[in-house]
């Protein structure tokens, strides 16, 4: 059986959700059932769904902390802490957005270097 999923965009909220299939329908009926909600409101119904993961705007395949986690060379915690909230507190998404600096992919979240995932770039032959 397989289970399908949606990506959805809160442009109130400002986030990208995903979803169950099921949920989504759900989810997107609320919305429109009640266009008027504020931006707290229309957050806290996407919590609801959601549990409260809200996933950081940068978490995509270009992103160095999930390539690195889903090629098991650091910890799910570092996404799950991280890019599943928002990027709170991320010290790649605050050096990016404030001054244009892309960190290298072996920085992770906290600013720390990650000696595992530059051996491994090293040993690719790529930094």
């Amino acid at each position: 059986m397989a289970i399908s999923f949606a990506i959805l965009q809160n442009v109130q909220s400002r986030s990208v959700i995903f979803l169950r299939a099921e949920a989504a329908v759900e989810y997107m009926t609320n919305v429109i059932m009640y266009p008027s909600l504020t931006r707290e409101e229309s957050g806290e119904l996407e919590d609801s769904y959601m549990g409260s993961k809200k996933i950081c705007r940068w978490y995509d395949e270009t992103s160095g902390v999930k390539r690195a986690c889903d090629l098991g060379l650091i910890e799910k915690k570092w996404v799950e802490e991280y890019c599943w909230k928002s990027g709170a507190g991320c010290v790649r998404k605050k050096r990016f957005e404030e001054e244009g600096y892309v960190s290298p992919d072996y920085v992770l979240p906290n600013g720390a270097v990650s000696e595992r995932i530059k051996n491994y770039l090293e040993s690719k032959g790529s930094s």
